[in-house]
């Protein structure tokens, strides 16, 4: 062998000995840990829930754990364009739809974009939107069987809630609560009903303490009734519907659960469905309060049309007035004390409603060709503020909600 050669084999070996030198060495048990963890796939585990309360009947279901994909960390706002700053105006409007989550900054003069995605499914509950990233909302075992909670069986306390109530219908009429939280994708029973004798609650609504739900009866063929469960004392209480309800299309909880919001339609043979009664309940004497009868709220002749009578309604933080949706293009504005509630043609549908922080506007989300944010004033009814959204949001489903 002559020295080239030697010389090429001696730099060939001395390669290998530097690469395998070079190769991390795992030399304990926490190392490998540490390797693993940094690899890990998130999948959702059962943790106790805050939201359970001391009396309430508690079980943990068998959950079926699904592979979620990593959280990402949201993007940096990306700032859309400037506006000039409001004198009057103040915080921070949210806008959502399925892929969009944008924000106008009243203090700052400033529209920013902040979330998107393209992997997001949306649960509509009223006027809320809840974006969740990882395909079906929840899968979970209860009695051995497979049971899927679909988007129209859950309510949430507010649009900036941690976690969705979701009402699962047994047989016998028997319900179970679940508390499916936002923020690490847990499940948790927080109560088992079995109060219900005659028929489920139709639009279940869980209480903002977590202490009652409202809902809504089958009594008869076009007789509907409203119903008050008390998860604390396990009872309940029919609340005086008389006349009794054609059809109920909208139940809402005022912030400190003191009132019940009943939207409801009358019968009339020679005219159709109607959207005149608006019912307000006081919740701790179970008494009617406030039974609005308003002309300009149009009756239909087509029971299509029925679903667009009220599509929402919204408290004011103080609790004495409403914003309402009615035949999706009204804009109606209740005022408790005094009694009334007028409403005005926005001439576009509108999709969503916010109230201000002071209470003095309230936003509007309209639609025609092109969406736009309109701001009234509540007193004067004059528009003091207008932005036409371009290319920000492109679903078909929406929430707003106006922050500090």
């Amino acid at each position: 062998m002559d020295q080239s050669l030697k010389k090429l084999m001696f730099v060939v070996i001395f390669l290998m000995i530097l690469l395998v030198a070079c190769q991390p060495k795992i030399t304990n048990q926490s190392n490998v840990n540490h390797l693993l963890q940094s690899t890990e796939i998130l999948i959702p585990s059962i943790k106790p829930s805050s939201v359970v309360s001391e009396t309430s009947t508690m079980a943990t279901p068998d959950v079926m754990h699904e592979p979620t994909q990593m959280k990402e960390s949201r993007p940096i706002p990306t700032l859309i364009e400037r506006f000039s700053k409001s004198s009057s105006l103040r915080g921070k409007l949210i806008i959502k739809d399925e892929q969009s989550h944008f924000m106008l900054d009243f203090d700052q003069g400033e529209i920013l974009n902040l979330h998107s995605s393209n992997d997001c499914d949306i649960y509509q509950y009223d006027s809320n939107v809840v974006c969740l990233s990882n395909g079906t909302l929840i899968h979970f075992r209860e009695n051995q069987s497979l049971t899927t909670l679909l988007s129209g069986s859950f309510t949430k306390k507010h649009l900036n809630s941690d976690f969705l109530a979701l009402f699962e219908n047994l047989e016998n009429y028997k319900t179970n609560i679940y508390a499916y939280s936002l923020v690490d994708d847990t499940l948790q029973k927080i109560y088992s009903l079995d109060l219900l004798k005659e028929s489920w609650l139709v639009l279940p609504k869980l209480s903002n303490n977590i202490m009652k739900i409202a809902g809504v009866k089958y009594i008869g063929p076009w007789n509907n009734e409203l119903s008050l469960l008390d998860l604390q004392n396990n009872e309940e209480y029919r609340m005086n519907t008389q006349p009794p309800f054609f059809m109920t299309y909208n139940v809402t909880w005022s912030p400190t659960d003191k009132y019940i919001l009943v939207g409801a339609s009358d019968v009339h043979t020679e005219i159709g469905f109607c959207s005149n009664r608006l019912i307000v309940y006081e919740t701790n004497e179970f008494s009617k309060i406030y039974d609005f009868i308003n002309k300009e709220i149009k009756c239909f002749d087509d029971f299509d049309k029925y679903a667009y009578l009220i599509s929402s309604s919204i408290w004011s933080p103080d609790e004495t007035k409403l914003a309402l949706v009615a035949d999706n293009q009204y804009l109606c504005i209740g005022d408790l004390p005094n009694q009334s509630i007028p409403c005005m043609n926005m001439g576009n549908q509108v999709l969503s409603v916010a109230w201000s922080l002071d209470m003095k506007y309230v936003a509007v989300l309209t639609e025609n060709t092109d969406k736009q944010i309109v701001i009234l004033d509540i007193e004067t009814k004059e528009i003091v503020f207008t932005y036409l959204i371009e290319n920000e949001l492109t679903g078909k489903r929406f929430a707003m909600d106006w922050q500090k």
